[in-house]
Parts: structure tokens; sequence; C-alpha cells
């Protein structure tokens, strides 16, 4: 029973530091940011509560069809994630119309280059709920302090047996 709660507890432990790493680390390195989706503008290719990884990409690479993550021009810490439906080229300023696939109609404005954050490089289903859970006081008792909790306790149970098999091999050598 023990090797198998240490089991567990080890595959914990490398499920939460890869979790860390992608999440934390790995957009730095890949220059992807993380969003969580709350509207329903994208269903169904994108359910609401899912996070979307938004890569940078040189705006003269998006397409028609391509799904973007941009600011919108009236607050700049919004953002949406929508649909290229054209790209228009005047006067060398690029701006694209994008439109949810759940909306009759494409959005009102264009969005310029600049506002782009990047194009989405793929969404997880559902995550969003999870991070915005995780973000509460229970949620980051039970997604954190818990977990981190018990993996401490089997760590420190497993440092004391190790100590005592030490101290026994070094009574039996003794004596």
């Amino acid at each position: 029973m023990r090797q198998v709660v240490n089991w567990i507890g080890n595959i914990l432990l490398a499920l939460v530091i890869l979790a860390m790493a992608f999440f934390f680390v790995a957009p730095h390195f890949l220059g992807m940011n993380f969003f969580t989706i709350y509207g329903g503008s994208m269903m169904p290719t994108i359910p609401i509560g899912s996070v979307v990884a938004a890569k940078s990409v040189e705006a003269s690479a998006i397409k028609v069809g391509n799904i973007i993550t941009f600011r919108t021009g009236t607050e700049a810490d919004k953002v949406v994630t929508h649909r290229v439906v054209e790209v228009s080229n005047h006067s060398g300023a690029l701006s694209f119309r994008t439109a949810g696939d759940a909306n009759a109609n494409p959005d009102a404005n264009a969005v310029l280059a600049e506002n782009v954050v990047g194009k989405v490089w793929f969404h997880v289903p559902f995550l969003g709920y999870l991070s915005s859970f995780a973000t509460t006081k229970l949620g980051f008792i039970l997604l954190i302090v818990l977990p981190g909790t018990f993996i401490i306790s089997l760590e420190v149970r497993n440092i004391i047996a190790e100590l005592r098999s030490m101290g026994k091999v070094a009574c039996t050598g003794n004596g």
C-alpha cells in the first residue's frame, strides 16, 4: 500500500512540475500567451471555458480562416478571439475583418495588425474553469495547498523511513 501511495505522490509531483513548466516557462520561450474564453462567440469550435494558446506571429502570416486573439481598440486590456474572414492591405496598413463562428455578422471594427496578440495555436476545452477556480481561495487550497501538503508529507515520510533504515544498518554494523 505504501508503494502505491508513493507512486501516486510521485506522479502528482511530476504532473504539477510539468504543468507549471508548460504554463509558466514554455510560453516565454515559445512566444505564446494563454487566455480563457468567457463568451460563446466561437462556439462550437472553441467552447466557453476553454483556454487558448495564442502564439505571436508576423501579421503578414495571418490568412483568412485563421483564428486570432487581438486587443480591442477601445480597451487595451480586453482581448477577443475570433476567426479572420477578410485581410485588407490599404496603403500598407494591414488589417483584419473578424467574426465569431457563432455570430451571423462580422465584427463592426477591423483589427489593426498592431492589435493582434497572436494566432491561436491550440485550445484546451474547459481548462479555463479550472484556472478561474484556482484563483479563488477555495480553489487555491484544493488545487495547490492540499496536493502540495500531501506531496511534502509523503517525501518527509520517505526521508524518515530512509534515515531509520540507515540507523538500523549503522547499529547492526557496530554491534
